[in-house]
């Protein structure tokens, strides 16, 4: 298994609740995709500025996805196809 880099902006459908982000949906290339599990989370902090991560399972796939806050802005980080 080969992570594969992408570093692309998605639309993601999230879940706000207690104070948690919960991605539930992705797009990515025309497609949708939807979060069957979320593996990890964790947070990078600069100052104010933070990126929330997640690796989440996807059709069967794990994908690395990010919400940067200082553009607020979602991104596909990479993706590891089995």
């Amino acid at each position: 298994m080969e992570p594969e880099r992408i570093d692309e902006p998605i639309r993601v459908l999230a879940d706000c609740a207690g104070g948690e982000l919960h991605p539930l949906r992705f797009r990515w290339l025309q497609r949708t995709y939807k979060v069957d599990a979320v593996n990890a989370r964790w947070i990078d902090r600069k100052g104010e500025i933070y990126s929330l991560h997640y690796s989440v399972q996807a059709d069967g796939q794990t994908y690395f996805i990010h919400f940067d806050s200082s553009g607020v802005q979602w991104w596909l980080d990479e993706t590891i196809i089995a």
